[in-house]
Order: C-alpha cells, then sequence, then structure tokens
C-alpha cells in the first residue's frame, strides 16, 4: 500500500524525530497525519488550494502536532504557493519552518537546497545563488550539502547567462563533483554544468575533458535520451574543434558499432567521413561515404547527403567523370525543385554520355535489404530509394508506384510526391511538365469530373516512362 503524503514528506526531508509510538498511535497523532493527507490532495487542485493552506497553518499552530507534522505542513505550504507561482511566500514558508525547528542541520540544508529551486524556478538566479551559498556558509563540512548546492549555483549563473560568470559557473560545478564523487547523478549534473559553461564561453579545450567524462555510460546514462545524444555528438565536435581528428575518428566507430537506433548509427557513420574530408584525405573521405551505404542499407534518411559529399570530392579533385555520375543520383533523388531544374540545366545532357557509377558492394547489400523488407507502403518506398541509389530510375519508378497504390490515410500525400517528384523525373531526366503528372494523381484517368468518355479525360503519363 502506497505510504500516506506525510510520512513521504518526512522521509524526503528528514524531519526531527519525535517520540516513538505504539502500531495504533494516538489519536491525535492520526488526525493530523489524516489532515496533512487531506491537504496534500486538495493541494493538487486550484480550487481547493485555499482549503490546503488553511489546514496546514492549523497544524503548524496546533500544540497537538509532532514536529515532523510541522514539517510536513510547512513543506506542503511552500509546494502549493509554488503552483501558484507565489515564489516568495513559497520561501517564507520554508523560513518559518527552519524557525520553527532550528538545529536540525540536515533539515536546514534540504530547505536551503529547496529554497535555491524556488528561486530559480522565480528566475530570482542571483538571489538563488546568494541564498546557496548561505548553505555553504552554515554547512561547510557537509560534503554532500555543498556538493548540491554548488551545482545548483553553477545552474543558476548558467541561467543568468553573462559570459563574465561562465568561469565561475564552471569553477562550482568542477568543486561539486569532486566532492561528492560517488554520487552519479550529482557528477552527471555537475559536468553537464562544466560543459554548458565551456562550450557558451567558445572553450573547448575545458570542454573536452568534461565531456570525456560525461559521456562514460554511468554518467551519460543519467541524462534525458535527447541529451545523450546531444552530449555525444558535441563530444566529437569538441575533438574535431581541437584538430584531434583521429581520437573523433575512433569515438564516433566506438559509438557507432553500440547505437542500438539504426539511423543514428548511420549518422556517427557520416560523421567518421566528415572528418576524413576535414582534414582533406579525399580518398580515404570516398570510401567512408560509400561506407554509409554499404553498411546500413537499410537507412535512407542520410544517402542524399553522402552521395552528394561524394559527388563534391570527386569534383574538388578534378575527376569530372566520376563527379557527374555521382551527380546524377543526387539529382534524381532530390525533391528541392528549384535546386534540381537549376542544375539540371547545367548538367542534364552530358549525363547521359556517362551513365551511372558502378557500386556492386551497394548493390549487393541493397539486394539483402531488400528481400528484408515487408510488403507494405513504406517497404516499396524504401526499395525505389535503392534502386534510385544504384541508379536504376524505372525499377524505382515502379516501386514509387507499388508504394502509392498501397499507401493509406496519411501516407498517400507523401507517397504521391515522391512517385512524382522523384520517380517520374528521374526517369525523364527533367523536372518540365510533371503538371501533367500530379493531375493524373489528383484526378486519375476520368480526369476533373471524374467521369470517363469525356473532353477533360486524362492520358496517363507514367505508362510510357516504364516501356
Amino acid at each position: 500500500m502506497k505510504a500516506p503524503w506525510s510520512l513521504m514528506v518526512v522521509l524526503a526531508l528528514g524531519a526531527p524525530a519525535g517520540p516513538a509510538w505504539s502500531a495504533e498511535g494516538p489519536p491525535a497523532e492520526k488526525s493530523v497525519a489524516a489532515r496533512l493527507d487531506r491537504a496534500a490532495e486538495a493541494g493538487q487542485r486550484r480550487e481547493q488550494q485555499a482549503e490546503a493552506l488553511k489546514i496546514c497553518e492549523e497544524i503548524v499552530a496546533s500544540a497537538q502536532a509532532e514536529p515532523k507534522d510541522k514539517v510536513a505542513a510547512f513543506t506542503l505550504m511552500a509546494d502549493v504557493y509554488r503552483r501558484q507561482e507565489k515564489f516568495g511566500d513559497a520561501v517564507a514558508a520554508l523560513d518559518r519552518m527552519l524557525k520553527a525547528t532550528a538545529g536540525d542541520a540536515a533539515l536546514e540544508q534540504k530547505a536551503y537546497l529547496l529554497q535555491g529551486d524556488i528561486l530559480h524556478q522565480a528566475k530570482k538566479y542571483t538571489e538563488a545563488a546568494a541564498r546557496l551559498r548561505e548553505l555553504i556558509a552554515r554547512h561547510p563540512d557537509s560534503k554532500p550539502g555543498v556538493a548540491e548546492a554548488r551545482v545548483k549555483i553553477a545552474q543558476a549563473l548558467l541561467s543568468i547567462n553573462q559570459k563574465p560568470l561562465l568561469t565561475e559557473a564552471y569553477d562550482e560545478a568542477a568543486k561539486a563533483a569532486d566532492l561528492d564523487p560517488l554520487n552519479d547523478k550529482l557528477v552527471a549534473d555537475a559536468l553537464y554544468s562544466m560543459v554548458e559553461a565551456a562550450w557558451r564561453a567558445d572553450d573547448m579545450a575545458k570542454a573536452a575533458p568534461a565531456l570525456a567524462r560525461l559521456v562514460d555510460a554511468k554518467y551519460l546514462g543519467k541524462r534525458d535520451s535527447w541529451q545523450q545524444v546531444d552530449l555525444r555528438s558535441r563530444h566529437g565536435q569538441c575533438l574535431r574543434r581541437l584538430k584531434e581528428f583521429d581520437e573523433a575518428r575512433a569515438y564516433y566507430a566506438a559509438v557507432e558499432k553500440i547505437e542500438t537506433e539504426p539511423r543514428q548509427a548511420a549518422y556517427w557513420g557520416v560523421q567518421v567521413a566528415e572528418t576524413l574530408a576535414e582534414e582533406g584525405r579525399d580518398d580515404e573521405a570516398l570510401k567512408a561515404y560509400e561506407r554509409v551505404f554499404v553498411a546500413h542499407p537499410d537507412v535512407t534518411d542520410l544517402w542524399y547527403g553522402a552521395q552528394r559529399k561524394i559527388a563534391e570530392i570527386h569534383l574538388k579533385k578534378g575527376r569530372f567523370e566520376e563527379a557527374l555520375k555521382a551527380a546524377r543520383i543526387c539529382l534524381e533523388a532530390a525533391r528541392d525543385e528549384a535546386a534540381v531544374a537549376e542544375n539540371i540545366r547545367t548538367i542534364a545532357d552530358p549525363l547521359e554520355a556517362y551513365g551511372y557509377p558502378a557500386c556492386p558492394e551497394r548493390e549487393k547489400a541493397f539486394e539483402e535489404a531488400r528481400r528484408r523488407a515487408g510488403d507494405d507502403a513504406k517497404s516499396m518506398r524504401f526499395r525505389a530509394f535503392t534502386y534510385i541509389y544504384t541508379g536504376k530510375p524505372k525499377e524505382a519508378l515502379r516501386c514509387f508506384m507499388e508504394a502509392f497504390a498501397r499507401a493509406g490515410g496519411d501516407e498517400f500525400q507523401a507517397m504521391g510526391q515522391d512517385m512524382v517528384l522523384i520517380g517520374a523525373r528521374a526517369v525523364r531526366g527533367n523536372p518540365a511538365g510533371l503538371e501533367a503528372f500530379f493531375q493524373f494523381v489528383n484526378y486519375g484517368p476520368a480526369g476533373p469530373d471524374g467521369k470517363p468518355g469525356t473532353a477533360d479525360d486524362l492520358a496517363d503519363p507514367f505508362a510510357p516512362l516504364l516501356k
């Protein structure tokens, strides 16, 4: 059975111990406990919060209430005021609690920490830091309490977001991590503040060691999932900005191996290629970009960017035939009409003389991936992209048409656009006249009036492309 709210508050805050009672307990205590539970319930509802505050005031004024009950009442009052965004009243309620329980060092520290949180929520960051410094001054030998206070001071200084305070924020967080090294959650919070301070100051030399520690599994696991991806990415970026490319590549390769989300794993593979390109190691970069297709044949999202990089590197090296062949795939995979039209006018005619690049490893990987794929609309769309990225636009168009035929609900629009903007355009070699394809997709052979055999009937523009 879940413990009543009042008991959970006492366990959390560490209220002064009262006399030991029998299992039955005196009637007065039962009454106070029941009223605290009622106050906690009322405090959750805006229309009943006045009742909650009234009950708490009666308890703190009662001679029958034990110290732990008064602590629970004061804490609940602070919580209700905080919900009402009456932050000054919330802080004052905790001040009253401290006055009523003078001499309890543990409770005082927890109250100061809570007041720091309330002031931070009120965006009174300077006052929050000052209150937390009071805790440090009053309890300098309490390492856990001082460590948590220093983390919160760092967070307050970061919220002020003034460059002169970034060094102070970094130093406060660093001290916190050293004070309580066995508290993984606190160390993770401290390291995150150190990273934020150094990153904002554009000091990669200070950010690097903090990031190296923070991406360790025992600390990284204490952050939200979206932050974990961001921090891993930042670690690699930091090493690259420090020109430590070998270390960055080793890191990307390591996280690619352990990554369980397919798209993210492919992203780390792209980063390996980018570090090689940044160093000017073009031939190695080409192999790394090609590996994105071979090692991750089930993920289409990053293929366009990788293919474009392949074309750019060939162009940079003066390998125009290879560049044009690679660029042709990019043009046929693009969905941006303006970019397609601009580029197709420049290189469409010479492209026919070059054909497509030979990609035997890619072909083999895609063939296996197609066998594994299902039969629904998304699976057919996936197959279409495998043909686009191996220079087989007709096969791709057939798959795009199958994807559209199997689409349902919200899929129709995206599948139809892919069928025309990518599939049909790739086979035709240019984007001109695609309006006829869209009309046919929207109205079918019967045309806008929906009646076959009338003047607005439409010819199938797809059929000639598949011959």
